[in-house]
């Protein structure tokens, strides 16, 4: 955490300076920590290939997060001999995430950007600059904060959260279907995007789960393009 916290400060102000240096700040407002706190630069790049927003964004907070439950879940095999049911859907769910946000990671350009586009509402992509509060939320924040179940079931004995077994087995099924829910309506959306823009690409990334593309689907034309209006969409 200490290193987290370092680096979010020291990479917000290397950050911030390299774009005043370089020239390629973007609607500054002259007030020093505000700019900062919301950031200078709109997406800075290294080389022509990475985008340290989405980099910062993606592979940074969630992984750390994973791996921080991962360590967890070996701690307490090691300290009882056993993991127990919540321990295993904490780790269940990150890990999940996790591989949400690598699989599809290509997809969230032309989310963000749609989002922007169509509703004029644009998200950290689109609009955000890269300032403190991405910096330093993605690199300390979420990581160390959407922490705190796996530090409590990591530092309490199991005796003092024993769940009934229907009651676990509960909790996993509802976990594992609306993971296939959020997976497949999203997929199905992007699938519609790359449909209409006639780049479709089928990755073969895990989980493959049944129902990600609608074929043929309904269609509802509206003046800033088509919209999917079918699939999840239609049935939510």
């Amino acid at each position: 955490m200490s290193v987290a916290v370092i680096s979010g400060f020291l990479t917000s102000i290397a950050v911030f300076v390299n774009a005043l240096i370089t020239g390629t700040e973007h609607k500054m407002t002259g007030y020093l920590i505000y700019d900062f706190f919301m950031g200078a630069p709109l997406n800075p790049r290294i080389g022509k290939w990475l985008d340290l927003k989405m980099f910062a964004e993606v592979r940074i907070p969630w992984f750390i997060l994973f791996f921080t439950t991962l360590a967890a879940t070996l701690r307490q095999y090691e300290t009882f001999g056993f993991v127990t049911p919540q321990m295993g859907i904490v780790l269940l769910g990150h890990y999940l995430y996790v591989n949400a946000c690598a699989k599809g990671e290509e997809l969230i350009v032309p989310t963000w950007y749609t989002i922007y586009f169509t509703l004029s509402n644009g998200r950290d992509m689109a609009t955000e600059k890269f300032g403190f509060m991405l910096i330093f939320w993605n690199m300390a924040g979420v990581p160390f904060t959407y922490a705190y179940a796996t530090l409590f079931l990591v530092n309490h004995p199991p005796s003092e959260y024993r769940w009934p077994v229907a009651y676990n087995i509960t909790v996993y099924a509802l976990l594992l279907g609306s993971y296939y829910i959020w997976d497949t309506t999203n997929s199905q959306k992007n699938r519609f995007r790359q449909q209409m823009n006639g780049t479709p690409v089928q990755r073969k990334t895990f989980p493959q789960l049944p129902w990600q593309t609608v074929k043929n689907p309904r269609i509802l034309k509206t003046k800033a393009g088509p919209l999917l209006a079918d699939g999840w969409c239609i049935i939510f």
